[in-house]
């Protein structure tokens, strides 16, 4: 309900009153009892992104508000790979080409970290590839920069869900973090705005929009033709009269080919009106047994991926969908918890996709005389969210449910006990959790709203600090980590 109603003052983009909601979403006309007004309030009050003005009419906050296309950077990722036997590619270069407004801003190549010793027959290959490219950048050197450059942006290929199963197999590895980040697939455009053409490769893409290119393309080249062919979409996009993001998302939400849903315990429907806050969705049999817990920091847009018709699924999700029968999730305010819930729950449940996938633990030991203190957002616009890490034994969570009165005295007492006080108190989180929570922020620390207890110095300044969060919106917002 509260993802129709957002939609549909997104489309008006106008002030609508209490009764024209009720009206349209609750098909009560002309008299209804003093209730359903409560009702409409209660639904939208603590959903951040609705704010009701001095006469009791409804409109979206700013920053929900459609993003212009010629503000929107869009990275295309890609591949290099060498063929080990007709089933198996080894993947050795990935490629990063940014466009914003039509225009390539920035090109990037990274040498993924192959073992000699898994693979010694391709390192001469290898090294003739990066000699080529003049490729000096080894990728786990360098997994923090591309996590950060993506994760901000739409990332294109011609193959998403395969390069995006690539880069998070190495990202995993290397910092112990998946790439979240909303794709597109060059194909689909290129069918969207070209229907009934014939598409096997980027060539067919590019001599249907009479681009000249030069044979063999390297990965190099492909970046170069990949981001001509998007900056080509853009235009026609513009001349379709599609100009934000918001009106893309719809145009090709209007084509979409949706899997069958007649095996499962929900319909389309049910996944189409997901939130798009951060969460935690968990996957069941016909057992009712969790098979698979997965975290999102949209939850609608990373559930829907599983259940839109694609050619590139890879194998993960082809055997989710097999088994799945029926699907449930908790929302969260922030990456960072969901990430906790999920670990949570995986060792609750030890559903079996999940305890088939190996995370390299991180050494974290640079951050074991480290004190911080992590502002986040909570689920609903009142809250926030703190999290006390003192080195990597230690670790607690506070929930301020109204951050124009919370309880000074508490908090204080609490800061005080985790920084200051000289006695070691049991951690709300495991070792494993404190873990998760330093890895998150050495990649999102420059993005984050947080306070070094060193800088601060003393207890009062901690608190005058924190108070000055709280106390200025503009302060907090403008450095807050929102999705």
């Amino acid at each position: 309900m509260i993802e129709k109603i957002y939609k549909y003052l997104v489309e008006k983009d106008s002030k609508v009153s209490t009764q024209e909601i009720i009206e349209k979403f609750f098909h009560v006309f002309n008299q209804y009892p003093p209730q359903m007004e409560t009702i409409v309030e209660s639904i939208l009050k603590d959903d951040s992104r609705f704010v009701r003005d001095e006469i009791g009419e409804w409109y979206i906050q700013k920053k929900y508000e459609k993003q212009n296309l010629a503000d929107v950077v869009f990275s295309i990722v890609e591949t290099e790979v060498i063929p080990i036997d007709s089933k198996t590619e080894i993947p050795v270069l990935l490629g990063i080409a940014r466009v914003k407004n039509m225009k390539l801003i920035s090109q990037q190549i990274f040498s993924l970290d192959i073992s000699d010793q898994d693979f010694p027959q391709l390192r001469n290959k290898i090294n003739q590839l990066q000699q080529n490219l003049i490729v000096d950048l080894v990728f786990n050197r360098n997994a923090e920069e591309i996590y950060q450059n993506l994760d901000k942006t739409i990332v294109i290929s011609y193959t998403p869900s395969k390069v995006m199963a690539i880069m998070n197999y190495f990202l995993r590895n290397q910092i112990g973090l998946e790439l979240e980040a909303e794709t597109m697939s060059l194909v689909n455009l290129a069918r969207k705005i070209m229907p009934g053409i014939k598409i096997k490769s980027i060539e067919d893409i590019a001599n249907s929009l009479s681009i000249v290119f030069h044979s063999p393309l390297d990965l190099k080249n492909r970046l170069n033709l990949m981001a001509e062919i998007l900056s080509t979409f853009l235009h026609e996009f513009n001349q379709l009269n599609i100009r934000t993001l918001t009106e893309l998302r719809e145009f090709i939400d209007r084509t979409k080919t949706w899997i069958d849903f007649s095996s499962y315990n929900f319909n389309k429907d049910y996944i189409k009106n997901l939130p798009t806050t951060p969460g935690v969705y968990l996957m069941k049999d016909n057992q009712d047994q969790i098979f698979y817990v997965g975290k999102a920091k949209n939850l609608k847009s990373r559930v829907e991926s599983y259940f839109i018709n694609r050619s590139d699924m890879d194998d993960k999700g082809m055997s989710i969908l097999s088994r799945l029968f029926d699907l449930i999730y908790q929302e969260v305010g922030s990456e960072l918890e969901a990430l906790l819930l999920e670990n949570k729950c995986i060792n609750e449940y030890q559903p079996d996709l999940n305890t088939q996938i190996k995370i390299h633990t991180l050494d974290i030991l640079e951050y074991r005389k480290t004190r911080i203190l992590i502002l986040l957002p909570g689920i609903s616009e009142e809250q926030i969210v703190l999290f006390l890490v003192n080195g990597t034994n230690t670790a607690t969570v506070i929930i301020i449910n109204n951050k124009e009165r919370p309880d000074w005295q508490y908090l204080n007492k609490v800061i005080k006990q985790i920084f200051f006080n000289h006695v070691q108190i049991e951690s709300n989180f495991s070792l494993e959790q404190i873990e998760i929570i330093w890895r998150w922020f050495s990649v999102h620390k420059k993005m984050i709203n947080f306070l070094d207890v060193e800088q601060c110095g003393s207890l009062e300044n901690c608190m005058e600090t924190i108070k000055k969060y709280f106390a200025d919106e503009k302060l907090f917002s403008d450095k807050i980590y929102y999705i």
